[in-house]
C-alpha cells in the first residue's frame, strides 16, 4: 500500500498541506475581543449554524482517522538504533 515511501517523505507531504480554518475559530476571534463574553452574541445565525456544522464534520473526520490509525499494523524498524531505548 505505501511501499516507496520513506518517513521523510510523508513528513515533507504532510508538512505541505494548508492548515485548517475553522469557521467557529474565526468567529471567535472576530466578535469575543468586541463583547468579551465566551460564546460572542451578535453573530448571525446563519454562519454560527454553518461554523457548528464545520465542527461536527470536522470532530468527525477526526474520529474517522484515529480509528483508520488504530487499526494500522506495526512496522519493524530492524536498521534503525535507538540508543536511549537500550535495557
Amino acid at each position: 500500500m505505501f511501499s516507496g515511501v520513506t518517513s521523510c517523505a510523508l513528513v515533507e507531504c504532510l508538512s505541505a498541506m494548508p492548515p485548517m480554518t475553522l469557521l467557529g475559530v474565526e468567529l471567535l476571534r472576530e466578535l469575543r475581543p468586541i463583547t468579551g463574553q465566551m460564546l460572542p452574541v451578535g453573530a448571525p445565525a446563519d454562519k454560527v449554524l454553518e461554523a457548528t456544522l464545520q465542527m461536527i464534520r470536522y470532530a468527525d473526520a477526526c474520529a474517522q482517522a484515529c480509528g483508520r490509525l488504530q487499526s494500522l499494523l506495526s512496522v519493524p524498524l530492524l536498521g534503525v538504533s535507538m540508543v536511549e531505548f537500550c535495557l
